[in-house]
């Protein structure tokens, strides 16, 4: 027992140092340090963030399966570049879920609490009084989408949409830098969404989810445009 213990700690603590490789690479993913199509050296990486190769092998299998690296026969991995049909099938699968998730918020009703997506709502609200950076707002922003799913405790919903966290957020960030004015719009278009739920109002939900995902689609297109 003390064994599989001692086991089981040492393996959590891995995870956690895999978790943070991930996060740094995709956040330097975002910001512009590492750009689409360019070569990332795993022992570089490692250097830079002070760990062994380990933990940057298994983020860089994890961001493969999320589709964020690619990795090419004899000349290393490369940040994927992202083309339009990329974006239509990302983002219309989110729509998809997204529209399904509210759905079934206000299919069960009262039974649910929104506690998580008003601290999301807040939290956004703070970020932009604070004026917070655009990394720190596509992180709020999606953490809203997020918290309407973690509400809804659809364990394989949840899961299917969190293999399109990262994906999404790389490229929520380009839309929010294409429109400045995206800030001013982002607290209402959130709060009628979460209206539109507590309302049970199912048509209203599922229309203003459409319309939100839409308009960063549609900001996205005109910049890969001619890309395939």
């Amino acid at each position: 027992m003390t064994g599989t213990r001692q086991l089981n700690f040492v393996l959590a603590e891995r995870r956690g140092l895999v978790d943070e490789v991930t996060e740094q690479l995709c956040d330097a993913i975002m910001r512009g340090q590492l750009t689409q199509g360019e070569r990332i050296n795993e022992a570089q990486v490692a250097q830079i963030l002070g760990v062994s190769r380990a933990p940057v092998r298994e983020a860089f299998a994890r961001l493969c399966e999320q589709g964020i690296i690619e990795r090419v026969a004899n000349h290393g991995a490369f940040v994927v570049q992202f083309t339009l049909r990329d974006i239509e099938e990302l983002w219309s699968l989110r729509n998809t879920l997204e529209q399904f998730a509210v759905s079934q918020l206000i299919r069960i009703g009262g039974q649910v609490h929104l506690e998580l997506p008003s601290h999301a709502l807040n939290a956004i609200q703070q970020a932009l009084a604070d004026e917070a950076d655009d990394c720190q707002i596509t992180e709020l922003d999606l953490s809203f989408h997020e918290a309407l799913i973690l509400t809804l405790g659809h364990t394989r919903l949840y899961k299917a949409w969190s293999t399109l966290r990262n994906q999404t957020a790389i490229l929520l960030h380009t839309s929010i830098r294409m429109d400045r004015l995206y800030r001013t719009k982002i607290i209402e278009g959130h709060r009628q969404v979460l209206q539109a739920i507590e309302d049970q109002d199912e048509p209203r939900a599922r229309r203003l989810v459409e319309q939100h995902i839409e308009a960063s689609y549609t900001r996205l297109a005109m910049a890969f445009q001619g890309t395939v």
